[in-house]
């Protein structure tokens, strides 16, 4: 029985590993393009499910800066249900209220002292509906529409002056 070198040994093991990997390789490609197809609808994502995405972001972002306290309480603004969220600058007190107007979420940041008006708001994202409610225990349960028909609902929890302390 012939004996191999170590220099044979090494290059049959490099050989074996390479041919290996490589059909590994050549099957990766074809299975992952199965998988990410742009043209299955499980991964479309149309300008309006961004424009939820976006909405969602924007009012978990602006519900946790305000979760202490009473910073976050229900108003309205010109007769439109508002979320609204306080915030004291500098001894000044400030209003921002979020609402839903032709079809978009809006936002308006104003002194509380000053005439508000749901026109000198700014557009967050397009939606078709945009509902909130406070609940027990501090949550707030929000539920969105996009301007396709799809829907979410969450719920967000504040803490209360006891827990911030």
């Amino acid at each position: 029985m012939p004996h191999e070198s170590p220099e044979e040994h090494r290059t049959f093991r490099f050989f074996s590993f390479f041919a290996s990997s490589f059909r590994c390789f050549c099957s990766v490609p074809y299975t992952d393009a199965a998988i990410f197809r742009p043209d299955l609808p499980a991964v479309k994502q149309t300008d309006s499910d961004s424009e939820l995405g976006t909405a969602i972001t924007y009012l978990t972002t602006k519900f946790r800066q305000h979760d202490r306290g009473d910073e976050i309480f229900s108003g309205s603004l010109d007769d439109i249900p508002a979320l609204c969220f306080r915030d004291d600058i500098k001894g000044k007190e400030y209003i921002t209220y979020i609402y839903l107007k032709n079809d978009s979420l809006m936002e308006l940041f104003t002194a509380k002292s000053s005439q508000a008006s749901s026109d000198a708001g700014t557009v967050i994202s397009q939606l078709s509906d945009f509902r909130f409610s406070e609940m027990e225990n501090g949550f707030y349960h929000f539920s969105l529409e996009s301007t396709t028909g799809v829907r979410s609902e969450f719920l967000l929890h504040r803490i209360d002056k006891k827990e911030a302390s």
